[in-house]
């Protein structure tokens, strides 16, 4: 249950409910003892459901692309939490996709019952079921390989196989104990709204990918694609190349709007916006907008729920 329900939120909830790492509690990213203390708590106590339930909405579009505007629509909903020692998870979407002048609808559904989840990608379409594993074996015969280059079960559990061996891994990896996530992040809150108080993430990206202690994993990264090996590579070709990155996100702003209610103390609501814009110099065409904003709004803490496996189903191959 551990495992399914850190997944289920990294997939789902991550904007509802943003977990801080408590290796990352010695510092208060901006805000006063006090502030801190009740954010850290009101989030620590969300994340401790049995059961809940949420609605979201979804909106991404880019534009000035030159072959046609692309935008995507979504809302949907669902539940998530363990009832009688059964997990269960559900989650809607429908909408539409607009690619320049094509559009095309979206109405699809998960759910998760025990072990087994089930997927209908078009509503009325019909229901394909199996487990976590049929349905990762299916995605790596999609993508025509025999196995997946990583085991993700192995990685969850903190084995990364073979990726240590590639040349500057170490290296890179020991960098990253270097990171001070108070370089990146910035928290403030607001006036209260409504009952709730309302805090902002600001997520510096550009500052995150310029820093020291980024550089040799981006430098790996980058090596890795072109098929050069990055142990000959110097630390300051590694730096320079990390400040190179920076400055291409140097435009884009990352925020994340949390809501808690002051009565209960727990998270209402979440709100992730991205505003990304590029030149024409960086898409050898028109400038170019990227914007994203995410909402999801969280109730029905342990309260009991109910999601159904479908009656007919054609099991994942």
């Amino acid at each position: 249950m551990k495992q399914f329900r850190q997944v289920m939120l990294f997939l789902v909830l991550l904007v509802g409910l943003l977990i801080v790492p408590s290796a990352l509690a010695q510092d208060t990213f901006g805000l006063s003892n006090a502030d801190y203390a009740y954010w850290t708590n009101a989030v620590e106590t969300s994340a401790a459901f049995n059961t809940l339930s949420y609605d979201y909405t979804f909106r991404f579009n880019v534009s000035g692309v030159d072959s046609g505007d692309i935008n995507i629509q979504v809302a949907g909903g669902g539940q998530i939490g363990e009832m009688n020692g059964v997990p269960m998870f559900s989650m809607t979407a429908v909408g539409e996709m607009t690619i320049g002048r094509d559009r095309t609808p979206i109405d699809m559904e998960v759910r998760t019952v025990g072990d087994l989840t089930y997927l209908e990608l078009v509503k009325g379409s019909g229901w394909t079921g199996g487990t976590a594993e049929d349905f990762l074996s299916g995605f790596t015969e999609a993508l025509g390989l025999s196995e997946l280059p990583i085991d993700p079960e192995s990685l969850f559990e903190g084995d990364m196989g073979d990726m240590m061996a590639v040349p500057g891994m170490t290296d890179a990896i020991m960098a990253l104990s270097m990171l001070q996530a108070s370089d990146f992040i910035a928290i403030s809150r607001k006036a209260d709204m409504g009952g709730q108080a309302h805090f902002v993430i600001d997520l510096k990206i550009a500052d995150l990918l310029s820093s020291d202690a980024l550089s040799p994993l981006l430098g790996l990264g980058l090596a890795q694609g072109m098929g050069a090996d990055a142990s000959g590579m110097t630390d300051q070709e590694m730096r320079q190349m990390s400040m190179l990155i920076g400055m291409l996100f140097s435009d884009l702003t990352l925020t994340y709007e949390q809501f808690i209610n002051t009565s209960t103390n727990l998270v209402e609501r979440g709100v992730l916006t991205l505003n990304f814009p590029l030149p024409a110099m960086l898409t050898g065409g028109a400038d170019t907008l990227i914007e994203m904003e995410m909402v999801v709004n969280l109730s029905g803490y342990n309260e009991p729920i109910s999601v159904e496996a479908p009656k007919d189903f054609q099991r994942v191959r």
